[in-house]
């Protein structure tokens, strides 16, 4: 049986009639209510906002309905009224997922009311005594310490905007506030070595597929790397992607090299107008080919990619949900590992601080107007130790993962059979290595550093000798401590990052290859 609010302690007439004086404390409604669908691209309108029977409130492509007759008549309208300064107020996703509460609980608002229009001291006691005790989760609370909140910023019954701290202070109890970033301070939320090394292959792959054939990708795959591109390198939130339009790209066409790819975005949970100033990103040149030929697709074929007759000039033609879904579906193909928009968010934020960002850089990254929000960031981001250990391939972070990403291992007859320019040698920093394996296309046609890049690429056959490749990255230790007493010991040198992942990659390998008894 549900749990039902009580007042506990105090007057329960008395609160009956402060309840229904309410009422004449609230704000006058406005006739009509207007808000901004960053989606669509247009303000939207609630009419009647104090008669109307329902209010149908329309963001980021979605629809939701809320039917007055559902909520007690007692607070009718302070729901309404606390629902407008809602939509003034919170973000997209905030309003629905408060909303799915206020229909859950509405026979619990007139109790959760009533506990909360008396003193502040008394609300307090209410809190603790009986709203916590009875809420599911955490998101309950927040949604109860809303409620409170609008009565603060309002001046409804004993309430002013003074006590804003003097709530925020109130305890979630053993439910525990929910903490947003706590998969940032654990390291969940960043993508691991070997998803990054096959994102980034991916791409190559696909820019010298659009670069030797258009006919060789279809639009599906198209647009699904385009979508997963902006969340893997600028961090972009669902909201952003889907509200691209055609106009808010550009694209230079370069002779012999690739083309320039530029877009104009804004950002996304801002409410003040000065924030929400149009920002521009670029496109990462090896990878502008695949952004190039899905824009000549999409303005030939708006068939094809568009089926929502508000967004005509949308360029990925999808609502926010389809965006991610679409993002995670394709990262669980590439990589075998499901990741959110969020997580790809998080990942480009750490990667920026890791290299070397200040606040204000990474504020600017991330669309934030406060540069103190990125600051947890900064506390993850690994020591000058911790950067050396993952560099020299140490970090249990990176070497206790034992993934088999590459199981076409070859022993040595094999890799004496191949042709001479399949089989890989060079002398990086001056160290000889060669019969570490094959490659597939052969050196001569690798556009990469031979040798270093071999660990990190997917047409990499190592030899099933891991002494020999425990032997190559012995070599290369000294040269990361070399960068280090040189003053380069961080990843925004790209020499040093490039010996990082490649020492990553060489860890895994071998622990791979001593998995299989070899």
């Amino acid at each position: 049986m549900k749990n039902k609010l009580s007042l506990i302690d105090g007057d329960e007439a008395v609160a009956e009639r402060t309840l229904s004086e309410l009422a004449l404390q609230l704000p006058v409604l406005p006739k009509v209510i207007r808000y901004d669908d960053d989606y669509a691209g247009i303000v939207r309108s609630i009419r009647d906002a104090g008669d109307a029977l329902d209010w149908v409130i329309m963001v980021d492509g979605r629809v939701v309905k809320i039917t007055w007759s559902e909520i007690p008549s007692s607070v009718e309208p302070f729901a309404r009224s606390w629902l407008a300064w809602l939509i003034a107020t919170a973000d997209a996703s905030s309003i629905y997922g408060y909303l799915y509460i206020l229909r859950q609980e509405a026979e619990q608002l007139p109790n959760l009311l009533k506990g909360f229009i008396r003193s502040p001291e008394l609300a307090r006691s209410y809190w603790v005594s009986a709203v916590v005790p009875w809420a599911k989760n955490s998101q309950t609370l927040s949604w109860c310490k809303l409620l409170v909140r609008f009565m603060c910023e309002t001046n409804i019954a004993p309430w002013s905007p003074s006590h804003r701290n003097y709530i925020s202070q109130w305890s979630y109890g053993a439910k525990g506030q929910k903490d947003n970033l706590a998969v940032v301070r654990s390291g969940d939320a960043f993508i691991s070595s070997s998803e990054e090394t096959r994102l980034v292959d991916y791409f190559d792959e696909l820019n010298e597929r659009a670069q030797r054939s258009e006919n060789l990708i279809s639009n599906d795959e198209l647009r699904a790397a385009a979508l997963l591109y902006w969340a893997y390198q600028h961090g972009f939130r669902p909201i952003q992607i889907a509200s691209l339009n055609i106009s808010d790209v550009q694209v230079r066409i370069a002779s012999n090299k690739p083309p320039i790819v530029h877009v104009t975005f804004y950002r996304a949970k801002q409410r003040n107008a000065k924030a929400r100033e149009p920002m521009r990103r670029s496109v990462k040149r090896d990878w502008s080919w695949m952004m190039a030929l899905y824009l000549r697709r999409r303005e030939a074929f708006s068939d094809a990619f568009v089926n929502e007759d508000d967004r005509p000039h949308s360029l990925f033609g999808l609502p926010p949900q389809e965006v991610s879904t679409s993002i995670q579906s394709f990262s669980l193909k590439l990589t075998g590992t499901c990741r959110t928009p969020t997580d790809f968010r998080h990942s480009a934020a750490q990667r920026l601080v890791d290299s070397g960002a200040s606040q204000v850089e990474l504020a600017e990254f991330l669309g934030h107007s406060a540069i103190d929000t990125g600051l947890v960031y900064f506390d993850t981001s690994p020591t000058q130790a911790d950067r050396v250990n993952k560099a020299l391939g140490l970090s249990p972070i990176y070497s206790a993962v034992a993934e088999v990403a590459r199981t076409k291992s070859i022993d040595v007859t094999a890799l004496l059979g191949l042709p001479q320019d399949q089989q890989i040698g060079a002398a990086p920093h001056g160290i000889l290595i060669a019969g570490i394996g094959g490659c597939d296309i052969g050196q001569p046609l690798c556009a990469k550093n031979p040798a270093l890049s071999c660990y990190t690429c997917s047409k990499f056959m190592p030899l099933s000798d891991t002494s020999v490749h425990e032997g190559v990255r012995n070599d290369l230790r000294p040269i990361v401590h070399q960068f280090v007493h040189a003053g380069r010991g961080d990843e925004s040198n790209p020499a040093f990052m490039q010996l990082r992942r490649t020492l990553d990659a060489m860890e895994l390998l071998i622990s791979e290859l001593k998995e299989l008894g070899s």
